[in-house]
């Protein structure tokens, strides 16, 4: 629910309203990093969606606990190419925060080795 008040925000240009629901998903994606398994339930419900921002905070989440890698990438890079203003722009960095790794320094973990 937070994620998609989130979206709606982004759209209407509420940026102070979408300030409070974006803390609210920052928090469901803390105990995602703890909670693998809660991690994985919340992320095949949430890669479901069709809102381009809540798949983008998604997809973040993907890569971080190293949960369906490939398809969080490929979301992104369809994002990142489409109209989707800001949301486009974050998909687009966050790819290349991902390829990086820099991705994992900014969320204070240490990336998964394979």
């Amino acid at each position: 629910m937070n994620a998609i008040k989130f979206e709606e925000t982004q759209k209407s240009g509420k940026y102070k309203d979408g300030k409070y629901y974006s803390e609210r998903i920052l928090e469901i994606g803390y105990m995602m990093k703890r909670d693998h398994q809660l991690a994985k339930d919340l992320l095949d419900q949430l890669l479901k969606s069709e809102l381009p921002s809540v798949l983008s905070s998604s997809c973040v989440y993907a890569l971080l606990v190293d949960y369906r890698t490939q398809t969080a990438l490929k979301i992104l890079k369809e994002i990142a190419k489409g109209d989707n203003g800001i949301t486009s722009g974050n998909a687009e960095v966050t790819i290349e925060l991902f390829n990086s790794g820099e991705l994992f320094e900014l969320h204070g973990i240490e990336r998964y080795e394979k």
